[in-house]
């Protein structure tokens, strides 16, 4: 479960990616935060629930605040994002590389603010991210070897699914409501035209 709370529509892209975190993963038994994440800045900012398996983040005047998953993890050949593998056409696409977690809440307005139309209205903070059923279900990245093995034990019979037709529109939902920046799409970035070919490829 992922929810904002007192949040500007500029804070709420960070609400978007939790919002699409929780409506496509499964309920699981959690581990405890203090076990998978590490702080990476905003310590102060931070709070976790006595039985270490809500956290919250704040963004206030002073500072946000992010963390990172202790392990990198190997994914799977579907990478857990909407990002299209243009490998033939010499994109990289991250297949087998070793990543960690993020969680952040920053404030974005110097760029993702669309031109400076979108304000954070300040008099509604602190700002608040809050995360829950941390359980990552992943290849822990070995230096001795980019592959691993899975356990034995549970079903990850998930590793190989695609996002069905009503996944596709929940996305969509998220992207229609939430979404307020996107880069191919600021042309103030591409002065000479020069739009990735990521952005062109769609």
């Amino acid at each position: 479960m992922a929810s904002l709370s007192s949040t500007p529509k500029l804070v709420s892209i960070f609400g978007a990616l939790l919002v699409f975190f929780s409506l496509f993963s499964r309920p699981s038994f959690a581990d405890t935060f203090d076990k998978e994440i590490e702080m990476v800045w905003g310590s102060g900012n931070a709070k976790q629930s006595d039985d270490g398996t809500q956290l919250s983040l704040s963004l206030d005047t002073r500072s946000g605040s992010a963390f990172k998953s202790k392990d990198a993890l190997l994914v799977d050949d579907i990478p857990l994002r909407d990002y299209k593998n243009y490998e033939d056409k010499g994109l990289f696409f991250p297949n087998r590389q070793p990543m960690n977690v993020y969680g952040s809440i920053w404030d974005g307005d110097g760029w993702a603010t669309r031109g400076g139309r979108d304000k954070t209205d300040w008099s509604q903070a602190p700002f608040t991210v809050h995360y829950q059923n941390f359980n990552p279900q992943a290849c822990v990245y070995q230096k001795a070897s980019m592959v691993c093995n899975l356990p034995d034990e549970g079903d990850y019979s998930w590793l190989d699914e695609m996002l069905d037709e009503s996944q596709q529109e929940k996305m969509k939902w998220v992207h229609d409501n939430f979404k307020l920046y996107d880069y191919c799409t600021d042309l103030r970035q591409w002065p000479d035209g020069g739009v990735p070919l990521e952005c062109q490829l769609g």
